[in-house]
C-alpha cells in the first residue's frame, strides 16, 4: 500500500505516475506508460523481458524501459511482448518472442528493445503477433500465424516482416488477440485472422488469412478490439 494512494472518486495513482501520462496499455501480465516526455515506463511481470528492463524480474512499481527514456511516440502492449513507434519512424519491440513476433529474425525472447523497421507510422501488439504500419501506407505483420492473422494469405508463422496482402493507404491498425484491423485513408475498415466469435465483423465465423472489408462504411474513424470482440466508431459518432 505504500506505493499507492488512495483518491476520494475511488482511483489510485500508480507510483511515480500521478501526470505527465499520455498513454497507457496492458498486457497480460504487465503494463507500460508512455509520458509526456516520450519515456516509456513498464511494471509488472517480467518473465519473458516483457517490461524491457534488460532482466527478468518483476517489477511492483514503473521503471524505465532500456534505452527509452525518451523519444517514443506509441506503444503497444501484447501478451508478452511489447513494442514502441519511435519519433525517428522506428519501430522498437521487446518481451516475448516464441513465435518471432519480435521481428528480429529469431524466436529468441528479448529483455531489452530490439529494432525491427525505419518507416513506422504505427505499431500494435496481438497476443503473438505484431503488425506495423509504414509511411507508405503499407502494413507489415511478424508472429504466430495460426487464425491467419498475419493477413499474408498463408497460416504460416514469421519470425521476420511480412507484407499483409492487398493493403495500401493504411491509416491506422489494431491488433486483436489472434486478428488485425486497419482502417485506410479513404474510411473503408478491413479485418482479418481469427473470427470464432464473430469478431471480424462480416456476418460469418470464418477465419481469414487476408484482409476483408468490413460492410461498405467509408466514414470509419476508430477501431478496438479485445480478445473475442470488436468496438468501432464512425464519423458521426455512431458506436458499433
Amino acid at each position: 500500500g505504500e506505493h499507492i494512494v488512495a483518491k476520494s472518486d475511488g482511483a489510485i495513482d500508480v507510483f511515480g505516475l500521478s501526470s505527465g501520462v499520455q498513454a497507457v496499455e496492458a498486457g497480460n501480465a504487465h503494463t507500460c506508460a508512455l509520458n509526456s516526455s516520450g519515456g516509456v515506463q513498464c511494471w509488472g511481470s517480467d518473465a519473458y523481458g516483457t517490461l524491457g528492463l534488460g532482466s527478468n524480474i518483476r517489477r511492483l512499481t514503473p521503471i524505465d524501459a532500456v534505452g527509452l527514456g525518451s523519444g517514443v511516440s506509441a506503444v503497444s502492449a501484447g501478451y508478452v511482448h511489447t513494442c514502441t513507434r519511435m519519433s525517428d519512424g522506428s519501430a522498437r519491440c521487446w518481451g516475448g518472442n516464441g513465435y518471432g513476433q519480435l521481428g528480429d529474425g529469431t524466436t529468441t525472447p528479448r529483455n531489452t528493445p530490439v529494432q525491427v523497421a525505419r518507416g513506422v507510422n504505427a505499431v500494435a501488439a496481438g497476443d503473438d503477433h505484431s503488425l506495423f504500419v509504414k509511411t507508405d501506407g503499407t502494413l507489415w505483420a511478424m508472429g504466430n500465424n495460426w487464425y491467419g492473422q498475419l493477413g499474408d494469405g498463408t497460416t504460416t508463422y514469421r519470425a521476420g516482416p511480412v507484407k499483409v496482402s492487398g493493403l495500401t493507404g493504411v491509416v491506422s491498425v489494431v491488433s486483436g488477440r489472434s486478428s488485425g484491423y486497419a482502417i485506410k485513408h479513404d474510411g473503408t475498415l478491413w479485418a482479418w485472422g481469427n473470427n470464432e466469435f464473430g469478431q471480424l465483423g462480416d456476418g460469418t465465423t470464418i477465419n481469414r488469412n487476408q484482409p476483408a472489408q468490413i460492410g461498405s462504411a467509408t466514414n470509419w474513424r476508430l477501431v478496438v478490439a479485445g480478445s473475442s470482440h470488436t468496438l468501432a466508431v464512425k464519423g458521426d459518432d455512431t458506436l458499433w
